[in-house]
């Protein structure tokens, strides 16, 4: 059997296969890759434990319809990544080896049988379920990852509790809303849509896989009782599904007319931000800087904060400061926030971005890309650090 690849389409699919293949696991399927046909379709399948990941390669053609091995994940990534021909062809001979070759290259490769590999109960699994599914929703796939990518820094990391980070995917009959949260911060990015009603949460792992996806622009998301399938044009991923829960998080979102501080942030602050950081501590896990304005005022004032803990309790020592131009409106406001979050959601962010907020202890409610509180689009609400109320501040003397 011989199976001749496009190169370059090889090389993209065994890098799209490095997101679940555990190349150094002990179960040996999981560091393995599946090359098969279906229905005359050259396809690479790889697994681990919770997800499978199929990739249809057009480029791709065999002269066998039963082309079903497997081959050391490694062994073929590796070389394939270095190779500059145009074609490169996988020769399979019936005693255990294949002949991988690419203009002058040759490299022998050991074959395994796919029998142990597709008796998985999740590759196996595959077909009954998707047979088993009762509703799906079709997502424009670049948006859903755009939004994605604004959410998912949020989630917390796997922490081994039984109750998984997770994202929330929501549809009204006008809007398609993402909702993630570690608990202190929480970015929702809403996008116009008109794909159903429905309402469901996202493994952080398999948001990270969906990630991934290129293989067309619609991905089809549907889910049986223990397993998510999202299918594109060219792939097909599966994921069995974790225990997960999602906070009621309309009850925290500021309501219009809440806020008494707005502040308009110019794209210069993210410069601002990250000099001022300089005065943190680099072993702080929590680095904070002080956002001052005066009431309606134009100068914003950003001052890094160290906090030192002494018997008499928490001295904050301001470490470096820069100032903004910017526009307020409202009352006077200082609050402090954390450096590491507040950066994260910036990076994100187009400018001009709005700040509102209440008083030093109120949530913060930050607006990007075209979004109000009357109208959100993205947005990203924070909860303050401490920084009153029984502690001191020692600010910089420049005598």
């Amino acid at each position: 059997m011989k199976v001749t690849f496009d190169t370059a389409e090889l090389k993209t699919r065994l890098g799209q296969l490095s997101a679940v293949i555990k190349p150094n696991s002990t179960n040996l399927n999981y560091s393995r890759v599946r090359v098969f046909t279906e229905t005359s379709v050259v396809k690479l399948q790889g697994i681990d434990i919770d997800s499978t990941l199929t990739l249809t390669l057009p480029g791709a053609k065999s002269d066998s319809a039963e082309t079903d091995v497997l081959l050391d994940y490694d062994a073929l990534q590796s070389p394939v990544q270095k190779l500059a021909a145009k074609e490169t062809v996988l020769n399979i001979k019936g005693d255990g080896e294949a002949i991988l070759s690419s203009g002058r290259f040759r490299l022998r490769l050991t074959v395994y049988p796919s029998k142990n590999f597709t008796e998985n109960s999740l590759i196996a699994g595959i077909a009954s379920g998707l047979a088993e599914r009762t509703e799906s929703f079709a997502i424009g796939l670049p948006g859903f990852q755009e939004q994605i990518e604004q959410t998912v820094f949020s989630l917390p990391s796997a922490d081994g509790k039984f109750v998984c980070a997770s994202l929330l995917v929501e549809s009204t009959p006008d809007t398609l809303r993402l909702v993630a949260t570690d608990g202190t911060m929480m970015p929702i990015s809403s996008a116009p849509a008109n794909i159903g009603t429905f309402k469901f949460t996202m493994p952080k792992l398999l948001v990270e896989l969906v990630k991934i996806l290129n293989g067309g622009t619609v991905a089809t998301v549907s889910e049986t009782e223990g397993t998510f399938y999202i299918e594109t044009e060219l792939e097909l991923l599966t994921y069995n599904k974790n225990h997960s829960v999602f906070p009621p998080y309309e009850r925290i979102v500021p309501v219009p007319g809440y806020n008494t501080t707005s502040i308009v942030l110019p794209a210069s602050v993210v410069n601002d931000l990250d000099l001022v950081s300089e005065g943190c501590n680099e072993d702080d896990d929590e680095p904070g800087i002080v956002f001052s304005v005066d009431g309606n005022g134009k100068d914003l004032k950003l001052t890094a904060v160290n906090t030192q803990k002494l018997a008499t309790g928490d001295v904050f020592m301001d470490a470096a400061d820069n100032h903004t131009d910017v526009t307020s409106i409202g009352e006077a406001l200082t609050v402090r926030v954390n450096y590491k979050k507040i950066s994260e959601f910036i990076k994100r962010a187009s400018f001009p971005v709005t700040m509102y907020a209440k008083g030093p202890q109120g949530i913060i409610d930050f607006h990007a890309k075209g979004s109000t509180p009357e109208k959100p689009t993205y947005r990203f609400l924070l909860m303050p650090m401490r920084y009153e109320g029984g502690t001191t501040s020692l600010p910089i003397n420049n005598d």
